[in-house]
């Protein structure tokens, strides 16, 4: 009788070492993740940033010379070709 309890007791205790173990590794994994997307939105959002520049750049350029050159079209289909890798 007294060895089923202690059986039982240290049969409860590696249960509760194996859950504190894989629940700290899911926490870990989960915070990886959570670094990984952070990472992927700001890289995101500074592709954003640069193309709204070189935008406003080439819009600029378009309204002061009042003319499209094939120089503009290669430059923003180069920078639509960049943003559409990427998603």
């Amino acid at each position: 009788m007294i060895l089923k309890k202690r059986l039982l007791i240290i049969g409860c205790c590696i249960a509760f070492v194996i859950l504190l173990v894989l629940t700290y590794s899911f926490y870990k994994e989960k915070r990886m993740y959570e670094q990984y997307l952070t990472m992927n939105v700001r890289q995101d959002i500074v592709d954003m940033k640069s193309a709204i520049i070189n935008n406003d750049i080439l819009f600029n350029r378009i309204l002061t010379n009042e003319i499209i050159t094939n120089e503009m079209v290669e430059d923003g289909e180069q920078a639509s070709s960049i943003t559409t890798l990427q998603i």
